[in-house]
């Protein structure tokens, strides 16, 4: 069983050159190499780049990328920036680091499933705790022209790495964040005093908003720092199927009334199909609660918006 997460759009924008030379497809390269290498550098939040390299350009990007951490100081094994490749597909993929949001749209969903299919397997096969997949997990930016990306991961998580079903989450925020520009800065005489203003706001606005059932807005000194959780859908993809198992959290900015409390998944994607038919148990749902989910994201909506203003004002 795999996980992919989705939120907000992001665009890119592409150089173009004659498609008939020699001479464009080094340049399309060198700018997809030179694109790559910046984002892994600045290594701006809740970003993700796809660009088509050769294997030898990517090993020379893989190089430069350590040789820039071992300049740096940065960890071999720090999860973010994270530089990946596709060998079919010949594309190199860059994922910064996420925000709250994300976080929590993994961590949460992951702990839930696993929790509950563990507290199953004890009561009815408790020889086979050890034997169930545990759930991997992955998260990018991007609804519309990244949801296809996501997509076609779901099919190579299905294909390439037999991965029974795959659970897309996909989180929408409206409008999408963007940064004040740089003269906003201006008027704060006392970074960390403004820090603890901004904090002490933003927990109050969370607390009304929590009250009255809205998933945002979060502004501060005139800015939105967070703007509305618009959807949150969870799709659950199997083998086989060519339509998902669809479940609606949040539709419009509004929580969905839903009396459901399994998201569609079932023991028998946790088990191979030999341990499922040696366990002769049920294939049962596994439960999920919804309400605590979204309460989740609502906690992590706070944070998110703190996060950004932090990293604004001392960027």
């Amino acid at each position: 069983m795999a996980f992919l997460c989705s939120s907000q759009l992001s665009l890119l924008a592409i150089l173009h050159f004659p498609s008939y030379t020699t001479l464009w497809k080094e340049k399309d390269e060198l700018s997809n190499y030179a694109r790559a290498l910046d984002l892994l550098k600045s290594n701006i939040p809740e970003e993700r780049i796809d660009v088509h390299l050769s294997y030898s350009m990517y090993l020379e990007l893989q190089k430069t990328w350590s040789k820039f951490k071992d300049e740096m100081g940065i960890r071999e094994n720090q999860r973010y920036p994270r530089l990946s490749y596709n060998s079919l597909e010949q594309v190199a993929t860059v994922i910064t680091m996420r925000r709250a949001l994300h976080q929590v749209a993994a961590s949460n969903f992951n702990a839930q499933i696993n929790a509950n299919v563990d507290e199953y397997l004890s009561n009815h096969w408790p020889h086979g705790r050890d034997r169930f997949l545990l759930t991997g997990s992955t998260t990018q930016r991007g609804q519309s022209k990244y949801y296809r990306k996501l997509l076609c991961d779901k099919d190579l998580w299905m294909q390439g790495m037999d991965a029974t079903a795959v659970v897309l989450i996909c989180i929408k925020e409206s409008p999408t964040f963007k940064n004040p520009h740089t003269a906003f800065k201006e008027d704060i005489e006392d970074v960390d005093v403004d820090v603890q203003k901004m904090k002490q706001h933003v927990d109050k606005v969370w607390q009304k908003n929590r009250e009255k059932g809205f998933y945002g807005p979060v502004e501060y000194r005139n800015h939105r720092w967070f703007g509305k959780l618009r959807e949150v859908v969870i799709e659950v993809w199997r083998v086989g199927r060519n339509d998902p198992v669809r479940t609606w959290l949040i539709k419009d900015g509004l929580a969905c009334e839903s009396q459901r409390t399994t998201v569609g998944l079932r023991i028998s994607d946790f088990l191979g199909s030999r341990e499922f038919l040696a366990a002769t148990i049920p294939d049962v749902d596994v439960h999920f609660d919804i309400d605590r989910y979204v309460a989740a994201l609502m906690r992590a909506i706070k944070i998110t918006a703190k996060g950004r203003y932090i990293d604004f004002v001392r960027g």
